[in-house]
């Protein structure tokens, strides 16, 4: 009876961890990774005469929330530049255009800019503490966070002051980017 009982559990503790490498293999219910079988055709392999290495489509799965992997690479995504997002939304450029030195484009002055709230929030502090907006945009653009350009570019303000006016231009930028979509 104890050789039975023994031999029972080795055995169920032996299938427990044969099956565990192959399910540890799964990474999530990728194509292709079925347990006990090798990669399959059409599964992310060229078919023969195909050129390896990257295919469109084939890109490594992102994974987002637990158990999805089905969120879209991120190269295979287009970003849009503030330029291009200015020219979808004219009711923001048309507000944004108030912003600006006379005779001043808001695309070309979005041109450089990584992303359309960094943007929005440099013109409201240039316009909001008369700093050239020009100045200010070459120093943000070439790395400078915005606290740093206008310490640089108006040194008369104390660090607290600065902090209170991009956080203030901070949030001008999201309620008219926010209220553009309405």
């Amino acid at each position: 009876m104890k050789r039975t009982l023994v031999h029972s559990i080795l055995f169920a503790v032996l299938v427990c961890l044969s099956g565990f490498p192959l399910m540890a293999q799964n990474h999530g219910g990728e194509p292709g990774a079925n347990p006990g079988t090798g990669p399959q055709p059409g599964m992310g392999q060229p078919r023969p005469g195909e050129p390896m290495g990257r295919q469109p489509g084939m890109e490594p799965p992102v994974r987002g929330r637990i158990g999805t992997n089905t969120i879209p690479h991120r190269t295979m995504m287009h970003k849009k530049s503030p330029a291009e997002l200015l020219a979808q939304n004219t009711r923001l450029s048309h507000k944004l255009r108030t912003l600006l030195p006379a005779g001043e484009n808001v695309t070309d002055a979005a041109s450089g800019f990584k992303n359309l709230g960094k943007f929005v929030a440099a013109l409201h502090v240039s316009h909001n503490l008369n700093i050239p907006f020009t100045q200010l945009k070459g120093k943000v653009t070439s790395g400078d966070s915005l606290g740093k350009a206008v310490r640089t570019l108006n040194p008369s303000l104390s660090k607290k002051e600065v902090k209170s006016q991009v956080k203030k231009a901070k949030h001008q930028a999201k309620a008219d980017i926010k209220a553009s979509h309405k």
